[in-house]
């Protein structure tokens, strides 16, 4: 398993898991309604930018949910995309 990293500074369209969430009770309250759990897996369909209009836009499963710069930042993920052939090691 790769370390934790913020959704803000994760890879678009790759797939990750959220392990926590950095927030206080009323926000994590807020993301457990939208099904934001640790654990929950997701694909990164698109980031936003700080200071941008441009949502992060998260699929889980057949739900699309869009978040914004400060959101993503507290949100604590990691990689679980499978390596792709060009970056596993040669031996």
């Amino acid at each position: 398993m790769s370390e934790p990293t913020s959704l803000s500074q994760f890879p678009n369209g790759l797939h990750g898991t959220i392990v926590d969430v950095v927030a206080d009770a009323e926000l994590q309250g807020r993301l457990m309604g939208l099904g934001l759990l640790i654990g929950t897996r997701f694909q990164l369909l698109r980031s936003g930018t700080n200071g941008s209009r441009i949502p992060f836009l998260l699929a889980i499963g057949e739900t699309r949910i869009a978040l914004d710069y400060k959101i993503a930042d507290v949100i604590l993920v990691v990689n679980e995309s499978p390596l792709t052939i060009a970056s596993k090691p040669v031996h």
